[in-house]
């Protein structure tokens, strides 16, 4: 299956994706996309403040291929070196006991297009078709919910790679 990480929707482009933060201060990492292999990002992350604060990652799924392509998983790998899906580390001065308070309230959405959504990954899939030579958006948010618990200072929130795997079978 020819089906890639695009920064263009009509096209194959890879760049990094920069995210589009809410507040404009948060600060967050650009997501690395790598299609070596299944279309994967990388480098999610974002130090949050406090509740209510998101990075959204926007970028298309692109189908190179000659066949039309199926999506059949999106997998929620865990961060590197680690055994979760998500890490969260106190910046100096911080409570890491606050630190993992507030961090049960902070989640990583896919969407893909306007069909598919999930916070923890989906092992099958069936009757989502991408078409040959077309794109599909694919938007990623990082959350820190509101209302949620607060640190009592900025800390880092680190997400494992996400890949979506698509066959030329459904």
């Amino acid at each position: 299956m020819n089906v890639i990480f695009s920064s263009a929707e009509s096209k194959a482009e890879v760049t990094e994706i920069t995210p589009t933060v809410t507040p404009n201060s948060l600060v967050a990492t650009n997501g690395i996309i790598d299609n070596s292999n299944d279309p994967t990002i990388s480098n999610l992350s974002a130090t949050f403040t406090e509740p209510s604060q998101t990075a959204v990652y926007k970028f298309y799924a692109y189908n190179a291929g000659e066949l039309n392509a199926f999506l059949k998983s999106i997998v929620f790998e865990n961060v590197t070196g680690q055994n979760a899906t998500k890490v969260c580390t106190a910046s100096a001065g911080t409570s890491d006991e606050l630190v993992q308070k507030a961090c049960e309230k902070i989640s990583v959405k896919v969407k893909v297009e306007n069909e598919l959504e999930t916070s923890t990954g989906k092992a099958s899939i069936t009757g989502h078709s991408l078409a040959k030579e077309n794109g599909e958006a694919v938007v990623i948010t990082l959350e820190y919910e509101a209302g949620a618990d607060r640190a009592d200072g900025d800390f880092n929130v680190a997400f494992g790679n996400i890949t979506l795997n698509y066959s030329s079978a459904d």
